[in-house]
């Protein structure tokens, strides 16, 4: 043997240990845990009531029983009393005179009724958007879950790569100190393990702020960090895809919200017109009257009706704003149904692509990082690679496993698109 495959097989023999170490030190699922361990069950049970885009849309159905107690009084207005005290004179003299009135608006049109359908259409839009946003904050919360169980892979990953160059680096020291190895390499290997120990708190600070994310989502106490529990579940795909659409322009709870819109659009524009009917006033009249040189008064009761002459004021305005609002909410949905389903049809295939993907690198990379460290390991052992070539293929590994996590990345984002368009979870 040639006296460089010596010093590379005796610097092996003190990498191997070290190295076996490091891959059983590396900490498990459960040793990146800094929360309080959490299920997915009780970040959505936890969701329904305090999430902030369940809270304000919550907030948001209250409009809606204000527009109903706009709408329930009988009358259009209050009533409005008069009186008038004066004097009365002629030629003769003066006397003492005194006049009340009272009149009320009335509607004959059956406006109040139309305003009462207006507003009840009005509240159970608003209940039909409260749904949306509890559907929408279910998918988002399931979302952020799963990114934090691939965050909490990343670290352990990067701990991994850590201990690793950890290893390297103790027998690289020990080599140098024997005189078996250059202290550039030495450096190398230090520099190597700097960078590892440096994704490794970075991809720390990842997992701190998915879990954070995911509980700001789910509006968990702030005080009361979570850790998730589990595992990524399996990968699906999609293989109706016309049947999800069929659903989705069926079922999708945003459409039900602007489908219920448009109904109360078309209820306050019927309002506005009942409105642009002219309003009677009723009042009554009554005065004592007495001429003066005349030995008694009279008393003067009269019933009053005015209709005020719809010539020029018909509401034009409120109708104009009504009939524009039908028309919008009309726009709204038709448009949205089209984007829902080019939306549907573009991540379920998206889906499916990022499953195979992801199969694949299940099958052929994610469960055999470890066991590639080894092998690599191993072959630094036998001579057949030197430090340098450990640090390239180690690099080589680490980029598999990187690629295959942003690989299960897209598959997630996929899933929460797809999730939206049909309208449930799938």
């Amino acid at each position: 043997m040639t006296p460089v495959v010596w010093l590379a097989a005796l610097a092996l023999l003190g990498t191997a240990a070290s190295v076996r170490a490091a891959a059983a030190e590396a900490p498990s699922a459960d040793a990146v845990r800094s929360g309080r361990p959490t299920t997915l069950d009780e970040l959505l049970a936890r969701a329904n009531d305090r999430a902030p885009a369940n809270v304000r849309a919550r907030a948001q159905v209250s409009l809606g029983t204000a527009a109903l107690a706009g709408a329930r009084p009988l009358l259009p207005g209050n009533p409005s009393v008069g009186a008038a005290v004066g004097v009365r004179t002629n030629p003769v003299g003066r006397t003492f005179e005194m006049q009340l009135s009272i009149s009320q608006r009335v509607e004959i049109a059956g406006e109040r009724g139309a305003r009462r359908r207006a507003a009840g259409a009005y509240d159970v839009a608003l209940h039909r958007r409260a749904d949306q946003a509890g559907f929408e904050t279910a998918v988002e919360v399931r979302w952020a879950y799963a990114k934090a169980l691939l965050a909490r892979e990343r670290l352990r990953t990067a701990r991994l790569v850590e201990e690793f160059t950890r290893g390297t680096v103790q027998s690289a020291r020990l080599r140098v100190e024997a005189g078996d190895l250059s202290p550039l390499r030495l450096r190398m290997a230090e520099a190597a393990f700097a960078q590892a120990t440096q994704s490794r708190r970075e991809a720390a600070r990842a997992y701190r702020a998915a879990c954070r994310d995911t509980a700001t989502r789910a509006g968990w106490p702030a005080d009361d960090p979570i850790d998730p529990v589990g595992e990524l579940a399996p990968t699906l795909v999609v293989d109706d895809v016309e049947g999800l659409v069929a659903q989705a322009m069926d079922e999708h709870p945003e459409l039900a919200a602007l489908a219920k819109e448009i109904d109360a659009a078309r209820a306050t524009s019927r309002a506005a017109r009942r409105d642009a009917w002219p309003e009677p006033t009723l009042g009554g009249y009554l005065a004592r009257e007495r001429e003066p040189g005349t030995p008694f008064a009279s008393v003067v009761g009269l019933v009053t009706v005015s209709v005020p002459l719809p010539l020029w004021r018909r509401n034009q305005r409120e109708r104009a704003h009504a009939e524009a609002r039908v028309r919008i909410a009309e726009a709204a949905l038709a448009t949205r149904r089209y984007e829902i389903e080019q939306a549907l049809r573009r991540s379920a295939d998206t889906l499916s692509t990022a499953a195979e993907r992801v199969r694949a690198y299940a099958r052929d990379v994610l469960p055999r990082f470890e066991e590639n460290l080894a092998l690599l390991q191993r072959s630094f052992e036998v001579g057949e690679i030197d430090i340098v070539e450990v640090a390239v293929g180690r690099q080589s590994f680490l980029e598999a496993q990187a690629a295959a996590l942003d690989t299960w990345a897209e598959y997630l984002d996929a899933l929460r698109e797809l999730e939206l368009a049909v309208g449930r979870s799938v």
